[in-house]
């Protein structure tokens, strides 16, 4: 039982860092605001330990969106909000892609259309919607630039998930 909890809480802290690590990667790459990056690097990441470990990866995703989000000029609570959104877009793309029957090889046509459109397309509205009311709600955003601000978010996470 102690060698299990000790590998799930490894697990959980290599996910988290190498969130975070990919979070300082895509800002890096950031050019229209501090606040979104138009490749989002992490959504892969998630997604990707979400098909290959399952739901248990989910304390990881959320403590290395929340530390990454921590480190940015928001308020605490809304790094909560958009880890919250970052983790409920993994679960979701993992649990629509197991309904279709994704094989992770992707070496069927069906498999590449699922993800594009399944992860990419659709699991994608739910941490760009999360994020920018967050951010529109702590005054980061006006409602002028939420449009905009969503359009940006959700294409950054749908490319980090292609990438």
């Amino acid at each position: 039982m102690t060698r299990r909890v000790a590998n799930g809480a490894f697990t959980t802290l290599l996910l988290a860092a190498g969130y975070v690590l990919a979070g300082k990667v895509a800002f890096a790459l950031a050019f229209a605001t501090t606040s979104i990056a138009p490749v989002w690097l992490p959504s892969g990441l998630a997604v990707a330990a979400v098909l290959l470990r399952g739901y248990r990866v989910a304390p990881g995703i959320a403590l290395g969106a929340f530390v990454f989000n921590a480190m940015t000029p928001v308020p605490l609570w809304t790094s909560a909000a958009i880890a919250v959104g970052n983790v409920c877009e993994a679960l979701l793309a993992g649990w629509l892609l197991r309904r279709v029957g994704l094989r992770a090889e992707l070496d069927r046509t069906r498999d590449v259309l699922a993800f594009a459109g399944l992860a990419a397309g659709v699991s994608t509205t739910v941490s760009a919607t999360g994020g920018v009311l967050g951010l529109w709600a702590a005054g980061v955003l006006t409602a002028g630039t939420a449009g905009g601000a969503w359009l940006l978010w959700w294409s950054g996470d749908a490319v980090g998930l292609l990438t």
